[in-house]
């Protein structure tokens, strides 16, 4: 997907790419009209041809959308061109909660507080507003903004409670690290697991480790559900 930096797509000028996951890259770029400096997220062509990503993709813009908080960030639009998937979000200058913890190995304890109950107040107001649960809350979708406030990022896997699951039933869903014991069975998942994903991540910021961790996948799940940290 590095061939698009430097095109445009849509209104918008695509300038360096700033992330990529399994659901999308992410560019760094600006709105034509209004020389506004944005992130754009880009479905890329191999994905498009499978329909659930289409999907899931469609649904984390339309999750976004729908959610009007402070330590959330906003989306302003969303289109296709030349068969690639698009959305526009608001372009957020600072690190992750990852990048801190890979510095500094920790994160003052008085900062950590305030950075979970920013976070806290996001997950609750998506939950009670559009009963949203994000099912991937991690430092790497933490962000901070110039101004020190914490934005919840990445709702690719996010899923709104009572609509139809895209993801195959009985699979993990998330990061495993950050993984509630109900989310490693496979079952189905309320805004208990994001709350539970927040506690490993204040314990991480804290502690600079995590509470759980195993030489291998089954020896990890094991610690995460009968385990003490």
């Amino acid at each position: 997907m590095n061939e698009l930096a430097g095109q445009s797509l849509g209104g918008y000028q695509l300038e360096e790419e700033i992330g990529h996951g399994s659901m999308g890259v992410v560019y760094r770029g600006k709105q034509i009209a209004l020389g506004r400096e944005v992130a754009i997220k880009v479905l890329p062509k191999m994905l498009a041809r499978d329909a659930s990503y289409v999907a899931r993709f469609i649904r984390e813009a339309q999750i976004i959308a729908g959610l009007n908080h402070p330590n959330i960030v906003q989306i302003y639009d969303a289109g296709q061109q030349s068969k690639l998937l698009y959305f526009v979000m608001e372009y957020i200058q600072g690190p992750t909660l990852s990048n801190l913890l890979h510095l500094d190995g920790t994160i003052p304890q008085h900062l950590a507080v305030e950075y979970a109950a920013q976070i806290a107040d996001a997950l609750d107001a998506a939950y009670r507003e559009r009963n949203v649960i994000h099912r991937d809350v991690k430092p790497e979708n933490l962000m901070l903004n110039r101004w020190g406030k914490v934005k919840v990022m990445d709702f690719g896997l996010a899923r709104a409670i009572g609509h139809q699951k895209i993801t195959v039933a009985k699979t993990l869903v998330g990061s495993i690290y950050y993984a509630s014991p109900e989310q490693v069975w496979g079952e189905d998942l309320d805004n208990r697991s994001d709350i539970y994903a927040l506690g490993v991540v204040l314990y991480e910021m804290v502690t600079g480790q995590r509470p759980f961790t195993g030489r291998s996948m089954p020896e990890l799940t094991q610690a995460i559900i009968h385990g003490n940290p």
